[in-house]
């Protein structure tokens, strides 16, 4: 019976240090997107999302007061800092108004990565981003410190600004 309790604290001791937050920054942190969204002020969270070869970069401005949120995305085949083109399948920019109805368009641009730190899962750099098929078209230029996550299921869910 004793073997058992010791085996049974064992476990359970070992159960508790198995975190899923190992694949990502221990402190389930966003980082910060600051830039422009055609020529006005555009500030918001950011992180990124490294599968593979292929790091993915996200700018997200909750809206506090309506259920109202403006997204920029940008993926690239990531080895290191250094400047990458965005094609317009792999950039997105993206307004969601309500929960169930959006506008989403392709938009294709230039990732520069000045920053990137590999044992604290950091990236930084800056976007520009064109939606030519918006009407008028719309652009997103800007700066971004992010933390970087191994798996989606690992960032945070975004809770909107005080």
């Amino acid at each position: 019976m004793r073997h058992t309790r010791l085996l049974l604290a064992l476990f359970l001791t070992l159960l508790a240090a198995c975190d899923r937050g190992s694949t990502g920054p221990s402190d389930g942190r966003f980082g910060s997107f600051q830039g422009r969204w055609d020529g006005d002020p555009w500030h918001g969270l950011s992180y990124a999302v490294m599968d593979g070869d292929t790091l993915q970069i996200v700018g997200h401005r909750p809206d506090p007061k309506v259920y109202y949120d403006e997204f920029v995305v940008a993926r690239i085949r990531f080895t290191g800092p250094g400047v990458y083109p965005v094609s317009g399948r792999a950039g997105h920019l993206s307004k969601l108004v309500g929960g169930d109805a959006g506008y989403f368009h392709d938009a294709g641009g230039t990732v520069i990565i000045s920053g990137h730190d590999a044992r604290e899962r950091t990236v930084t750099g800056s976007v520009s981003l064109v939606a030519d098929r918006a009407d008028p078209d719309w652009r997103v230029d800007g700066t971004f410190s992010a933390p970087v996550y191994l798996d989606y299921r690992d960032v945070p869910r975004v809770r909107p600004f005080p």
